[in-house]
């Protein structure tokens, strides 16, 4: 006993010392945490989506670059001989070449905290320069790691509200399928053609009607109402509740009703006489009641950011192909 009591003291510093690491481990932990949590980011009060997350560089927030573009109303193009990315909107042009610490507006050259960067074949672009540079206000909140880019009211009507759903496609089918094959390797690819070559002879945009099938059957996993088997590309019929919704004999068919179903939000023009008619829910449609993919809100389905999603995800296409 007298041994043990002698031992004790001699311990009682490694003992303390011990807690003092192991305390200072649980808060470089909680810290890391902290820093590797997700940043979010709205542009007038929309949460945009990314397939890339956006990264801190030199106490510059970089996000892909086509989505935060396009959410605010410009266009944009890409040079690969000289990496360099021009975007323009209204009488704005910014160009970005990757790995320069300076870009430019209207042929002015501005400092960058930090250039723009190819990240797993993503370019990224500092937030704040081109938010500001397009006229937009940026706030970042650094407890909750979010970011809010907000347009004046006159240019309010230039954000998300104006993507019509009759017009040519933009993607090529292969690029509609190498993205949901990321998703589903088990993905059919003929339905990437399909949508490209059915939405051409409806004047639809097939490319974001198939973001759209993307979206209603989680990637052709299905997991809801609707089964694989029915070849019901956008849940037609199915209101919840555990109703299956229409049946469709085949890809062809089913995609050919969904684009039917879009064609008759989009107009008041009859079908191509060419083309029978496999919607069976066409005629309950009140005709031309969205142009948009942003009006088919609250009422091709109940959330009234539905459309908005089909295009979210259209951008996450785009942001998770490197552009060339």
């Amino acid at each position: 006993m007298r041994i043990g009591r002698n031992i004790l003291p001699s311990l009682r510093p490694l003992f303390l010392a011990g807690l003092f690491f192991l305390g200072t481990g649980q808060v470089y932990a909680q810290t890391q945490t902290l820093q590797e949590s997700p940043i979010s980011l709205t542009v007038n009060n929309q949460p945009l989506s990314f397939e890339h997350q956006p990264m801190i560089k030199n106490n510059s927030t970089l996000v892909p670059l086509r989505a935060i573009f396009e959410a605010l109303g410009a266009q944009v193009d890409w040079d690969s001989s000289t990496q360099t990315v021009t975007a323009k909107k209204d009488n704005t042009t910014i160009q970005i070449t990757i790995g320069k610490e300076v870009a430019y507006k209207n042929k002015q050259e501005m400092p960058l905290l930090a250039p723009g960067m190819i990240v797993d074949g993503v370019t990224m672009v500092p937030t704040r320069f081109v938010a500001e540079s397009l006229g937009a206000n940026v706030n970042w909140d650094p407890t909750a790691r979010s970011i809010s880019v907000n347009l004046p009211k006159s240019q309010n009507e230039n954000y998300i509200t104006h993507t019509e759903i009759q017009g040519d496609s933009v993607k090529k089918p292969e690029e509609l399928y190498a993205f949901a094959a990321k998703y589903n390797p088990q993905f059919p690819k003929e339905l990437a053609d399909l949508y490209i070559t059915i939405g051409q002879e409806y004047h639809i945009r097939g490319d974001i009607a198939f973001m759209q099938m993307c979206k209603e059957t989680n990637f052709f996993r299905f997991g809801g109402d609707v089964l694989p088997g029915q070849n019901n590309m956008a849940g037609i019929g199915a209101t919840g509740g555990g109703q299956k919704g229409n049946q469709f004999s085949s890809l062809k068919d089913g995609v050919s009703a969904h684009i039917q179903h879009l064609y008759a939000y989009a107009t008041k023009a009859p079908i191509p006489k060419s083309e029978p008619l496999l919607d069976p829910r066409f005629q309950y449609v009140k005709r031309g009641i969205a142009s948009t993919w942003e009006q088919l809100g609250g009422k091709w389905a109940v959330s009234n950011h539905y459309g908005e999603e089909i295009v979210s995800l259209y951008h996450k296409m785009d942001n998770s192909v490197k552009m060339s």
